[in-house]
């Protein structure tokens, strides 16, 4: 009996696929042999150019911006991601969106520098000013010095944990970060600053016991630190490792001060970190207040190469410069997040949207100390 007209159509076209598959190059006309067989192009050749998912088929990726201006994250910070679907295959964050040419402004007099260095992070106030008086040897009462970093650790912090918040999508959290936030803004005084004790140690204990955050958070984000022997800060302790500059500074040392530490390495221990250091910076303002105030130490700049480092909220900053007469002649500073961006593509790469996004928030990446 022979076969049905279908049958040697059907034919044809395995055949032409089957051509095509083992010659996509087309050394064999598998398009159209001398004006017949239909122009038939297997799905093989169609999309031999496009790269290949995890599951090996191929996908059209397309690079999508996360900001400058994304709720969620800090503003300024550009995050490309490039998109396998709904898989984020590449991540990166694209630098210069909040560029001032302050580096180029740095040399010059001692005065001048000390002001345009102090406005290099708005996202912790008052740090790099410290960081600069320090490193030229201005002097001052430590006991000020611990006032100004921890009120300024806690205001970072909170600003950070707000908008950590509205990512994850916890209205509560959000809204309770940005009351304090504001509340600790408008203290007019130390003795004002410490009474908000009892609401920071509520908060952390609810944000932690909260089933959203927990199951949202854990295994997010998880980082190896490896030999990244640069990394300092919370991302750092909430790996369990117990390294911070505060432990080798004098006014610290009398406070009887212990970095906090978690592990996990991931979002949620990053945020147990955050929330812990929130409630110790209150206890270490209320102690450093207890303390009778030193005499200033009032030093000559010295001349010649200077360096000071400073534990800002996202780690260690270390500052060196060149100093001759009233004149700075060099300086090479060294932040946090300039390495900690090289862990977005870690934290991202793999990761659905939602968690890449979340991951890389709970980096805690100040595009002011990567653009400058």
């Amino acid at each position: 009996m022979s076969a049905h007209p279908m049958d040697h159509a059907m034919a044809h076209v395995v055949h032409s696929a089957a051509t095509m598959e083992t010659d996509p190059a087309g050394q064999h006309d598998g398009m159209d042999h001398g004006g017949h067989g239909g122009g038939f192009m297997s799905m093989i050749a169609v999309t031999k150019h496009l790269p290949r998912s995890a599951d090996g088929l191929p996908m059209e990726w397309l690079e999508v911006p996360f900001g400058p201006l994304l709720p969620g994250l800090p503003g300024g910070l550009n995050l490309r991601f490039t998109l396998d679907g709904s898989t984020v295959a590449k991540a990166r964050v694209a630098p210069g969106t909040v560029s001032r040419g302050l580096e180029a402004r740095w040399p010059g007099p001692l005065t001048t520098f000390l002001k345009h260095f102090g406005e290099l992070d708005r996202l912790a106030p008052g740090v790099y000013a410290l960081l600069a008086r320090r490193a030229a040897s201005l002097g001052g009462e430590e006991s000020e010095s611990v006032l100004a970093l921890e009120r300024a650790r806690v205001v970072s912090h909170l600003a950070w944990l707000a908008s950590f918040a509205y990512l994850l999508g916890d209205r509560w959290l959000d809204n309770a970060a940005r009351r304090l936030l504001l509340a600790v803004h408008r203290a007019a005084c130390i003795d004002e600053l410490v009474r908000f004790h009892p609401r920071v140690v509520q908060l952390e204990r609810r944000a932690l016991r909260r089933p959203l955050v927990r199951e949202r958070l854990s295994g997010i984000g998880r980082v190896d630190l490896g030999r990244q022997i640069d990394v300092s800060g919370p991302v750092v302790r909430a790996a369990g490792i117990s390294k911070d500059s505060r432990l080798h500074h004098p006014a610290y040392s009398r406070l009887d001060f212990s970095p906090v530490v978690r592990t996990g390495g991931d979002a949620l221990a990053r945020l147990a970190v955050r929330l812990a250091e929130i409630v110790q910076s209150f206890e270490l303002i209320a102690k450093a207040t207890a303390y009778p105030t030193e005499q200033p130490v009032v030093r000559e700049v010295v001349n010649g190469m200077r360096h000071a480092t400073v534990e800002t909220p996202r780690g260690v900053a270390v500052l060196h410069m060149t100093v001759d007469g009233d004149q700075v002649t060099h300086v090479h500073l060294e932040s946090p997040s300039r390495v900690l961006v090289s862990f977005v593509p870690e934290v991202a790469e793999g990761a659905e949207v939602d968690d890449a996004l979340i991951a890389v928030a709970s980096l805690d990446l100040s595009p002011w100390e990567i653009d400058r």
